[in-house]
């Protein structure tokens, strides 16, 4: 059974993961349909334009306990983050590139499914790894 704390992180986790995810989405949206970019280089520039925000939410309201670091750890920890992020980034894209161009997905509803699918990884990931 999950302690109360647990439960408090992974509530924070899809909190500032949601809010993440629906700013990629509706950048990934933009970029596809509005300005006309194809939808595997969409989902790129906005993911990685994502990492950063994401880093910053994370750290501040999920593992919050980490704000008081020195720089050399805080460089060392967003390295970490960072080269999570570009393995899930590899996955996503692949993930995205086989549901769409393979299975005949929208592109939007892949996302989504993909983007859920991943992120539960990486909450144990930035938990056990990264923030810990």
């Amino acid at each position: 059974m999950p302690t109360e704390q647990t439960l408090r992180g992974i509530s924070r986790f899809l909190i500032t993961g949601g809010s993440v995810a629906l700013f990629h989405l509706l950048f990934v949206y933009v970029l596809t349909s509005i300005v006309g970019i194809w939808y595997l280089s969409s989902v790129i520039i906005s993911y990685i334009s994502a990492i950063i925000l994401n880093y910053v939410l994370q750290k501040k309201f999920v593992f919050a306990a980490l704000s008081k670091e020195s720089g050399r750890a805080e460089k060392h920890r967003f390295s970490l983050f960072t080269t999570v992020a570009v393995l899930h980034l590899v996955l996503n894209t692949l993930l995205m590139y086989s549901f769409v161009d393979l299975l005949g997905f929208n592109y939007l509803l892949a996302q989504i499914v993909i983007l859920f699918s991943l992120s539960l990884a990486t909450y144990f990931i930035n938990r056990y790894f990264i923030f810990n």
